[in-house]
């Protein structure tokens, strides 16, 4: 998980921030604006944990990492399951 992490702690902040240039694609910058990105007066406590939720359901639903990793990553999904 650390390992996940450590790679990927850029674009983590980027989605859960919504940022709109630094992070994307996992970079320190991008030429061009994320669809993501939100105006910094709207970044609340309660848009982060909403963006985490989107990117918990990408991560999990769409595939964007696989099962063994998000049982890591979000053990408290799983709870219950084998």
């Amino acid at each position: 998980m650390l390992k996940y992490i450590k790679e990927n702690w850029k674009q983590i902040i980027h989605l859960l921030l919504g940022t709109y240039r630094f992070g994307v694609n996992n970079k320190w910058w991008c030429d061009f604006p994320s669809i993501f990105g939100i105006p910094i007066y709207k970044r609340t406590p309660r848009r982060i944990y909403q963006n985490y939720q989107k990117a918990k359901f990408r991560a999990l639903y769409c595939y964007f990492i696989n099962t063994e990793t998000a049982k890591k990553l979000f053990p408290s999904h799983f709870k219950g399951h084998p």
